[in-house]
């Protein structure tokens, strides 16, 4: 199993340990560890979610210190943040 592969892995039984997050919040998490940065438009996309819910769930991400923001407004990053 590569490193990534296993990181996800964690990152999902850490979550779900927690019980604080939905799998669709994980899968929102696992995301943003695979790729350098993730978008509003691209978690919109890839788990087609409506614009409204898409940005409650990334604001939660944020407040629960699993992602850090970069930029503002429609150019507004997200990127995993190392715990």
């Amino acid at each position: 199993m590569s490193d990534k592969q296993a990181a996800k892995n964690n990152i999902r039984k850490e979550l779900s340990d927690k019980a604080i997050m939905s799998s669709k919040l994980s899968d929102i998490v696992v995301l943003a560890v695979s790729n350098d940065f993730i978008t509003k438009s691209v978690v919109d996309s890839q788990f087609e979610i409506d614009e409204r819910n898409t940005r409650r769930y990334l604001t939660r991400l944020v407040n629960l210190g699993y992602l850090t923001t970069e930029g503002e407004n429609k150019n507004k990053k997200y990127r995993y943040k190392e715990q």
